[in-house]
């Protein structure tokens, strides 16, 4: 059996239980110098503006031919996600930089007042909906293929200050991608709420967080794979949003919940068993198969059923902490030569050191017993919860005296 590194001390925790229990007979795609992932070196991963930055001047541009959702729905997806992110940053594992001439100095991120402005050459940000121009075109190898993206377009390294755009593809081109029904609009869909997490994502980038390999606001393919689930699943998340807030970024241990359905088909037998072993999700043979995971006040919930609209608890299981620990860096950020002296180096040396670390993720780690109810079967599972964590995790469980790393997935 495979088990993927990044869960080993998960994994051994869950073992280490398992035995002892035993003994006691128990996309964005990114233009180039974009902050969003991009592979350029320097400052191209830097936040778009630091804390010399007070303010920063925006504006909403729509083409000639109109826009699927309202400017005031729009602005309330921006300050949605600028609170979403001021409250997630606010909780990040901050470093001293001992390069710099105060041993206690920060590097502070999404410290800003937004303010809307008529659109011009020097606004800060542009918020593109629904149309690129010839030249911003050629920023995408396949414009068509885009469904959202931050385009970092200049950056001052005197003033640390970048400036560009986000772009939203029209609701009728992801219509079209689909296949589905013109009337079918992916951005007002369910309150706006996939506009909401789009946003919550892009806005990420602005602030020097790349895409991680993750399902979570950051993941490299969440917003593609919102755009697969289809907005029929609109009014779910919508109450799942409203009644648990959005999925942490930085520390989500508590308050999440996923939901969606996916296809079964006989040659995916094995996973069906595990998933029903373990979770007790009934096997639907061909088909949808939904499920909605949920992680609250420390209890793992599992609801099933073929009807989104009506799942049933099948299961839960109490979890408790087993270790947290610092993960990989969430924001890096690289201080250019020219900048004008915000913050001084000590080091005058031929190669001073000029790439910190701003913050790090904190990864918790929880183990528990899930527990069917229609059968009374308790299975050990662990999972790690982080920013470059999967959501719902990748449980793992010890079924009949073996480790399987993803119940899910049925590895």
């Amino acid at each position: 059996m495979k088990i993927n590194f990044f869960y080993a001390s998960a994994l051994t925790a869950l073992l280490s239980w398992v035995n002892q229990a035993h003994a006691d007979i128990t996309t964005s795609t990114d233009g180039a110098g974009s902050s969003g992932g991009g592979l350029m070196l320097r400052d191209s991963l830097n936040p778009w503006w630091v804390q010399n930055t007070t303010q920063v001047h925006y504006c909403i541009s729509f083409p000639e031919q109109g826009f699927s959702v309202n400017r005031d729905t729009i602005n309330n997806a921006i300050h949605e996600g600028l609170s979403y992110w001021r409250a997630e940053l606010a909780k990040v594992r901050e470093i001293s930089f001992m390069d710099l001439e105060a041993p206690n100095r920060r590097i502070l991120v999404a410290t800003q007042k937004f303010t809307e402005v008529p659109c011009s050459d020097t606004v800060d940000l542009v918020f593109q909906m629904g149309y690129l121009s010839d030249n911003q075109r050629e920023t995408f190898d396949d414009p068509s293929a885009v469904i959202a993206s931050t385009v970092r377009t200049s950056y001052d390294r005197e003033n640390l200050k970048g400036r560009g755009y986000i772009y939203f593809a029209p609701a009728a081109d992801l219509s079209r991608a689909r296949g589905l029904a013109g009337s079918t609009d992916f951005w007002s869909a369910g309150d706006a709420i996939y506009l909401r997490y789009t946003m919550i994502h892009e806005l990420g980038h602005l602030f020097g967080l790349s895409h991680n390999s993750g399902s979570g606001i950051m993941g490299e393919t969440v917003i593609e794979e919102l755009l697969a689930n289809g907005t029929e699943f609109a009014p779910m998340m919508a109450a799942i949003v409203q009644t648990q807030g959005w999925p942490s970024v930085v520390m989500p241990t508590s308050g999440i919940d996923f939901g969606v359905c996916v296809e079964t088909y006989p040659h995916l037998d094995s996973v069906a068993a595990l998933g029903k072993k373990v979770f007790g999700i009934p096997d639907y043979n061909e088909g949808k198969s939904c499920r909605r995971i949920n992680y609250q006040d420390d209890t793992l919930q599992v609801f099933a059923s073929k009807d989104p609209q009506a799942l049933s608890l099948t299961g839960e299981a109490k979890m408790e902490l087993t270790n947290q620990h610092e993960g990989n860096q969430l924001i890096s950020f690289w201080l250019p030569p020219d900048h004008r002296n915000f913050f001084k180096l000590k080091s005058q040396s031929h190669h001073p050191r000029r790439r910190f670390s701003v913050a790090y993720e904190v990864i918790t780690e929880v183990k528990g017993e899930f527990e069917v109810f229609s059968t009374g079967q308790k299975t050990p599972i662990a999972f790690e919860l982080g920013p470059n964590m999967h959501w719902p995790p990748r449980i793992s469980a010890v079924v009949d005296g073996e480790l399987i790393s993803d119940v899910f997935n049925g590895k």
